[in-house]
């Protein structure tokens, strides 16, 4: 579900041209203006991105789609101690160079240590690509927490982050540093018509360990409504279990 609330948002899809397949949906997010953060990336996985085409081109740039004064942008990021982490990865979008081009829109980032996010972050989006090779349709939604204070690293939280990054001085960013990233997956057999979901939650600091949790977990701790589109018995029955079998825990 999009945002209910008063604050300014844009929801945004973004498309490339992939000459006979035609328009193709690369992902969508949700930017909140009044936080300058994103509120969730969400996109697909399926056999034509399981292989790999092109190189990632670290070309970072602002969101077209957006005005440049409502969005985060280099300055935030620079000297602040933080990498521009991925929520739709390039790793996910190496089919073409425009899919993989539009995945360095700073809407589709958030600040996070590169402790987390080349290390338990990393590890996840490496497996959600295996889990997208089990399924012939991976639905994957991926965010931080940006909205409960509790949620929200402080100044506090900023040294000991500091500290167990190994930085010697402090990490500081304009914007909202979230203390968990997550994941919210949804996969799809074709053969048997069935789903299986499972929500993940990584606290945002070197060495974390995520937290594997059903969908109805993972909704009541962010208060969003993941899969609002499944009719109401097959939402309910694929978000209050986890198929161990198949996402391998």
């Amino acid at each position: 579900h999009f945002y209910q609330g008063t604050n300014k948002t844009y929801e945004v899809t973004h498309y490339t041209t992939e000459g006979a397949r035609g328009r193709l949906v690369n992902y969508s997010l949700e930017w909140d203006v009044n936080l300058k953060a994103n509120r969730w990336s969400c996109y697909q996985m399926y056999d034509i991105h399981l292989g790999k085409n092109v190189e990632r081109k670290n070309k970072f740039q602002p969101d077209p789609n957006i005005p440049k004064n409502e969005q985060t942008s280099f300055k935030d990021y620079k000297g602040s101690g933080f990498s521009k982490g991925h929520l739709c990865p390039s790793g996910d979008r190496v089919y073409s160079a425009a899919q993989n081009e539009q995945t360095f829109y700073l809407t589709n980032i958030q600040p996070q240590i590169q402790g987390h996010n080349g290390g338990a972050w990393g590890k996840l989006e490496a497996m959600v690509r295996i889990w997208a090779g089990k399924c012939d349709t991976l639905y994957v939604v991926k965010a931080a927490t940006i909205d409960k204070e509790e949620y929200i690293c402080n100044q506090t939280d900023l040294e000991i982050m500091a500290q167990k990054e190994g930085q010697g001085k402090s990490l500081h960013f304009s914007g909202i540093v979230p203390k968990f990233f997550y994941m919210a997956l949804l996969a799809y057999d074709k053969s048997t018509k069935t789903y299986r979901a499972l929500g993940i939650w990584s606290p945002h600091y070197k060495g974390s360990t995520p937290e594997y949790i059903t969908i109805k977990e993972l909704q009541n701790r962010t208060g969003i409504d993941f899969f609002c589109n499944l009719n109401d018995d097959m939402e309910q029955a694929v978000e209050e279990q986890i198929d161990d079998t198949f996402w391998g825990k």
